[in-house]
């Protein structure tokens, strides 16, 4: 997610959101940007939340990178 990388939280946001109304499955790849741009932003309370929604989402597991963004 570049807008992610460009530091434009509110839009990655915005487009992560519409994946899933369009029906698009969330995944590793779609949570892990937005959960170190989160980190970066020192917003890790925010981090933790979208962690712990990533783990209740159907078929999307933490891998050892979104535990590594995590941790450092």
């Amino acid at each position: 997610m570049g807008y992610c990388r460009s530091k434009d939280l509110d839009f990655a946001f915005k487009v992560f959101e519409e994946m899933a109304l369009k029906g698009f499955k969330r995944n590793e790849v779609a949570y892990t940007p937005l959960i170190h741009g989160l980190c970066v932003a020192r917003r890790v309370d925010e981090a933790m939340e979208l962690f712990a929604k990533m783990k209740n989402d159907d078929n999307c597991y933490p891998t050892v990178r979104t535990y590594t963004v995590l941790i450092n």
